[in-house]
């Protein structure tokens, strides 16, 4: 059993098979940036990334808070890019890296989930939140660039 700590929280324990440090490889391309980690769900059905934040910006500062909800969006990207570049052999040092688990996972058959923790975060801003990072994503559904 492991357990993580990042942005003063404990997360874990996990399994050790089933949890990869992605942000910790030494195997990463160099403009890849992370999310912290990523692990396997006990049932074996969710691959789950976890961001953790120790600040965030508020959401009256719109600039600011938009840059933070990109930074975590490419975070996401990135670290499903790379897993999966390793799955299919691109990336073989990562490949090596990860835990049987994860290696063994039938992507198709698998539900990705993402964590976004900030200890400091306020529960009045996440409807904001949760309007603003989907942004992208309907933007990329509907074509629009």
């Amino acid at each position: 059993m492991i357990e993580i700590e990042e942005s003063g929280v404990t997360f874990g324990p996990f399994q050790t098979d089933s949890i990869f440090q992605i942000e910790k490889s030494f195997n990463l391309p160099k403009y890849s940036k992370p999310v912290e980690f990523v692990f396997l769900s006990p049932n074996n059905r969710s691959l789950v990334l976890v961001e953790a934040k120790s600040s965030f910006s508020k959401p009256g500062n719109k600039f600011d808070f938009e840059k933070n909800l990109n930074e975590i969006y490419q975070k996401v990207v990135d670290s499903i890019a790379v897993l999966l570049c390793a799955q299919i052999g691109r990336h073989s040092k990562v490949f090596e890296e990860l835990p049987e688990k994860i290696k063994s996972l039938n992507w198709a058959n698998i539900d990705i989930k993402i964590r976004l923790v900030i200890p400091s975060f306020q529960a009045e801003w996440l409807p904001l939140l949760i309007c603003t990072a989907m942004e992208p994503l309907h933007l990329r559904r509907n074509g629009a660039t």
